[in-house]
């Protein structure tokens, strides 16, 4: 995650979405529900970080994101 946007990357695939396409996101236990425009979702889970921290993630989407529950 970053200012710019959603990143994913595996073996198979690499996914670069602008934040212009979500909507909504949820602090769950372990991670973070991220919602786009079509009600789809994706899974962030904590332990996807690499670097930064849990509460970096939470205000990153706070400010980028119309609504944001925790």
């Amino acid at each position: 995650l970053s200012p710019q946007g959603y990143q994913c990357e595996s073996e198979l695939f690499k996914l670069e979405l602008s934040w212009r396409t979500f909507s909504k996101a949820y602090r769950m236990q372990d991670g973070f529900l991220i919602f786009d425009t079509q009600k789809q979702y994706y899974w962030f889970p904590d332990s996807a970080l690499k670097e930064g921290s849990v509460a970096e993630v939470e205000q990153l989407l706070k400010q980028v994101l119309p609504h944001y529950r925790s």
